[in-house]
């Protein structure tokens, strides 16, 4: 059972992880047509980061402030774990050879 504070980026996390990226699933085409994509980053219960991954062409001008990504994420990540209450965005510009890679 997981509890709050707890950190899943261990194995035994891996359920939590697949289903809080599985929540996310629905967003991702939005943010690959742009040349980005959205992975979960570390999970430290009640909070979950959320990356997003900049490609070498991502439209900058695209990106919503993180504030604004910050609820959308919460709101797709709360459907499959009430108990989070804050996601925190991660602009990440270096992975842009990962875009499009995740699972």
């Amino acid at each position: 059972m997981e509890t709050a504070g707890a950190n899943l980026n261990n194995p035994g996390g891996n359920a939590s992880r697949e289903r809080y990226q599985a929540a996310l699933e629905p967003l991702r085409p939005g943010f690959q047509a742009d040349g980005m994509d959205i992975v979960i980053g570390s999970i430290n219960l009640p909070a979950v980061e959320v990356r997003v991954l900049m490609g070498p062409n991502a439209c900058e001008e695209c990106l919503l402030p993180p504030e604004t990504l910050e609820k959308f994420f919460l709101a797709a990540i709360r459907h499959v774990d009430a108990g989070v209450e804050r996601v925190e965005v991660t602009i990440d510009r270096s992975a842009a050879g990962d875009v499009g890679n995740q699972p």
